[in-house]
């Protein structure tokens, strides 16, 4: 952390950047709920391995935001770039950057993205899995 710490920095971002550390789940709630646009940069390692799906992104679209996330595996089955989210490639900092440049500039986009983002969360809800699950049971025991 002190490596990024000292990055922010000698780039005079201290105004704009926060390393939060752990936060506890009503902070990241509130967070999420001040938000414009969330930004998932996963990462490929070497041997291929990510992480899958990261929760942050479907937590993110709970709360409509409009999600900007790295094409890996897991993120690119529930975001379609320009549908409810944006895409790009790992490791690519500029489009990171055009596409932060790209919804802040553009608000009727970013609520459309949030919208659709939010519509799609409700998929994934605990709730509604549990049910259709429960449904396919006593489908199955009849």
């Amino acid at each position: 952390q002190e490596v990024l710490l000292d990055k922010a920095e000698k780039l005079v971002l201290n105004n704009f950047v926060s390393f939060l550390g752990y936060i506890t789940e009503t902070e990241k709630i509130e967070l999420l709920s001040i938000a414009d646009v969330l930004v998932v940069p996963s990462i490929v390692l070497d041997n291929g391995e990510t992480e899958g799906m990261p929760v942050v992104v479907l937590e993110g679209m709970a709360t409509g935001l409009p999600i900007i996330a790295s094409d890996v595996s897991g993120v690119r089955d529930v975001i379609q770039t320009h549908f409810n989210g944006l895409l790009v490639q790992a490791r690519n900092s500029h489009q990171i950057a055009m596409a932060i440049l790209m919804l802040m500039n553009n608000p009727v986009l970013r609520e459309k993205l949030g919208n659709e983002a939010k519509k799609l969360s409700k998929k994934y809800d605990w709730d509604i899995i549990s049910q259709s699950y429960l449904s396919q049971l006593s489908g199955m025991k009849k």
